[in-house]
């Protein structure tokens, strides 16, 4: 509850806001998958149904309601925050699919034919379309890239961590803290078995609202979890979203001040920099 009255809703939930129509169209086959689903949604709500499927067919139309309010309400452009509309849009297509559906029409009795082959045309389109977004969600080249630099970090980290000069003070594990958002910090501290020393797995949060209180405790509690549990390497990745670059650290004069008196800068990589521990430090 904290987090979520503390953070989500007063902060969170203005952050990267984009409106219905760029969270649809931001995303290749987006119009066309929700325009030929939407059609069949109101096939389906037009159709003529079982009546035990009638109180089905309105629970399915309120959720389409609610699914438009949900990607409004979310406002970030996420693709999942399409499914529950999506969902509830297929539930409402399988009225106008039914064997009822195609024993008469209310908008076209003279014509049962013509009302038949547009649903059947409309689902043949959307099966083309699907099968086109998921051909090339099998084949996106982000996942080959993230893969790719999920091991080129395991590989950069893991000599710096069997360095003995790195190791933790006073018997405690040797970490890793990562400053990421999803470009693979995390993963490659699963494959390394590591743990980080503070409780953040993403920074894009030090740098909005950041003359409000609360997000400057954020970022004291997180130069003060790295300076009493000094991690072994401090891997800073190049996107998070908000701000993107590593300029981003200027905005943290704290750390910068760590980084300055015990770290250096050992590897340049692609996407990422990864700072370890000094020996002298």
């Amino acid at each position: 509850m904290a987090v979520l009255g503390g953070y989500v809703l007063p902060f969170y939930g203005q952050v990267g806001r984009v409106s219905i129509w760029e969270a649809i169209g931001g995303h290749r086959y987006g119009w066309p998958v929700l325009g030929l689903l939407g059609a069949l949604g109101v096939a389906g709500l037009i159709a003529r149904v079982r009546s035990d499927f009638e109180i089905r067919r309105a629970l399915a139309a309120m959720g389409v309601v609610y699914g438009v309010a949900h990607l409004a309400i979310q406002g970030k452009g996420w693709e999942y925050h399409q499914y529950p509309l999506m969902f509830f849009l297929s539930v409402l297509a399988t009225a106008a699919l039914g064997p009822a559906a195609f024993t008469g029409w209310r908008w076209s009795r003279a014509m049962p034919a013509l009302g038949r082959g547009a649903v059947l045309g409309l689902l043949a389109a959307l099966v083309v379309v699907l099968d086109a977004k998921g051909l090339e969600a099998v084949d996106a080249s982000w996942i080959g890239e993230k893969e790719r630099r999920v091991s080129a970090v395991v590989r950069d980290l893991e000599p710096l961590l069997r360095d003995p000069r790195l190791g933790a003070a006073g018997g405690r594990p040797v970490t890793v803290q990562v400053m990421d958002l999803t470009e693979g910090g995390i993963h490659a501290l699963l494959r390394l078995g590591r743990r980080q020393p503070t409780r953040f797995i993403y920074d894009f949060h030090f740098f909005h609202d950041a003359s409000d209180p609360r997000i400057q405790a954020l970022r004291a509690e997180f130069v003060s979890g790295l300076e009493a549990a000094p991690p072994a390497a401090i891997v800073v990745f190049s996107y998070v979203w908000t701000t993107t670059g590593y300029e981003r650290l200027a905005d943290l004069p704290a750390l910068g001040a760590l980084l300055e008196r015990a770290y250096a800068l050992a590897v340049e990589g692609d996407g990422y920099r990864i700072y370890a521990k000094r020996a002298d430090s």
